[in-house]
């Protein structure tokens, strides 16, 4: 948590796979991650580094699309249409 917290719990990923994904904050990066957008503090091609220091590599191919709903994102929570 962007506090430091760890929060455990049992069961896998893709456990929780459909009711992060049905927010719109939160996309699939590869096989092992599932990002909030939100927590993301720097986007670049070589990954992402989040709030609280976390540094999580992109697949190529999946770049262009973070870096969009990024900044959708960004746009729609400060109140501006793109």
């Amino acid at each position: 948590l962007t506090d430091g917290q760890l929060r455990e719990t049992a069961g896998t990923l893709k456990d929780y796979e459909d009711l992060l994904l049905a927010r719109p904050e939160f996309m699939r990066i590869g096989r092992s991650y599932i990002v909030n957008i939100m927590q993301i503090q720097e986007l670049s091609t070589a990954g992402i580094i989040t709030f609280s220091g976390k540094h999580i590599p992109i697949p190529r191919r999946l770049f262009p699309q973070l870096q969009s709903d990024y900044i959708d994102r960004m746009f729609t929570v400060r109140g501006v249409n793109r």
